[in-house]
């Protein structure tokens, strides 16, 4: 069976076409710890350290897509990524809360600066 892999941190992760339990939930857990390093990043200012983090998201969260389930989730496991889930939105509700006003201000200078040429 063939595989698709990437790179996650300083480990590479395989995952096969079709995803068991473990393998779902292990990539929602991976998304909810890049996305609480995603915050950190954020709240540190290090934009180079986010874009990279939000390309390894974008990658965990190509996978789930890429590699539709098939298996249903036992209750508890269906319970567990919920609640990966829930955590994974409230770290992004935090990013965008850091990150909208600049990019408002970002928006209307430039905006500005359009109408200032025109």
């Amino acid at each position: 069976m063939r595989c698709s892999s990437f790179t996650f941190f300083d480990c590479s992760i395989y995952f096969t076409i079709d995803m068991n339990e473990a393998q779902i939930l292990a990539t929602y857990k991976a998304i909810l710890a890049t996305t609480r390093q995603m915050l950190v990043a954020v709240e540190k200012n290090e934009w180079d350290t986010v874009n990279k983090l939000g390309q390894q998201c974008k990658q965990l969260t190509d996978t789930l897509t890429a590699h539709p389930i098939r298996q249903v989730l036992s209750k508890e496991a269906q319970k567990e990524k919920v609640a990966l889930i829930q955590q994974i939105f409230a770290c992004d509700a935090q990013i965008r809360a850091i990150t909208e006003p600049g990019i408002t201000r970002l928006h209307h200078y430039l905006s500005s600066v359009h109408k200032a040429f025109e």
